[in-house]
């Protein structure tokens, strides 16, 4: 495949592009050529928004497009998702109802890069979520299209990230026990807590032709426990999804309609501390 061949665009005009990104934004730029790769010697630790520095790194020749640096350096974090993985699209679909209204640019790829606000933590990582599915955080960055002439579909400022999505950041693994994430549950030998992760190990596993069943019974479970764990709806709803999308299901809406369903039906009826 043919490298993408970014309007012909001088470096100076390029630099001086660049420079007023940085001094509307605050965001640390610097170049890179037309395959994405840095155009500076150390990548995005040359990013800056100095205007002198960015006009000299911009004098490159191989600069062709404009790149920041994710993380505390820009005050952004990038989520990217890759058009060409379908599980990325199923993952997007389910997940964009519960996204707030943010930055999002088209990418390249015919994918799409949405920004949030720098949450201590986020790093880059890939296919965590779901495949095709990356971020951008410290020590990461991402094209800004939209100065290669690709569409802002979303002009609105960065949102924080929403708290579900870096519940699933952060979890090391679909199994690991949930007292890292809110209050530990100080009952007898923590059962709740061993219940939701069993549950989770569940829908990741599940079999087809069992999927919906377990997800239903998972979410059933994981609602009559939330408070005994220190979960708030929104946290399990974000964590099943998680299990589904790194797991590769597809029907993301029933898969979204059934979790919604399970886990208001268990909070309805709370399972004792000694439930099985």
């Amino acid at each position: 495949m043919n490298a993408y061949q970014p309007p012909e665009t001088d470096t100076v005009t390029l630099g001086r592009i660049a420079t007023n990104i940085a001094r509307n934004t605050g965001w640390h730029v610097f170049p890179c050529d037309a395959e994405k790769r840095p155009a500076t010697p150390h990548g995005c630790l040359d990013a800056t928004a100095d205007p002198y520095s960015i006009r000299r790194m911009f004098q490159n020749r191989n600069a062709a497009l404009i790149a920041i640096a994710t993380g505390a350096a820009s005050g952004v974090d990038g989520l990217d998702i890759d058009a060409k993985h379908d599980a990325a699209l199923a993952w997007l679909a389910a997940a964009e109802p519960r996204l707030p209204p943010t930055r999002v640019y088209r990418t390249r790829s015919g994918g799409v890069h949405l920004l949030f606000r720098h949450t201590e933590g986020v790093r880059n990582t890939q296919s965590k979520l779901a495949r095709g599915v990356d971020t951008r955080g410290d020590g990461g960055y991402l094209i800004l299209w939209f100065a290669a002439g690709f569409e802002c579909l979303d002009q609105t400022p960065p949102a924080p990230w929403p708290e579900w999505l870096l519940t699933a950041l952060f979890r090391k693994d679909v199994t690991i026990p949930v007292r890292a994430l809110g209050r530990r549950y100080s009952g007898k030998g923590g059962r709740p807590e061993a219940m939701v992760s069993r549950a989770l190990h569940r829908v990741a596993t599940a079999a087809e032709g069992h999927r919906h069943e377990t997800l239903r019974n998972a979410a059933l479970t994981i609602g009559g426990v939330l408070h005994s764990v220190g979960l708030s709806r929104d946290q399990a709803a974000g964590l099943l999804l998680d299990a589904t999308m790194r797991a590769g299901w597809d029907n993301p809406k029933k898969t979204a309609d059934t979790i919604h369903w399970g886990l208001e039906t268990g909070a309805a009826s709370p399972l004792m501390h000694g439930a099985a």
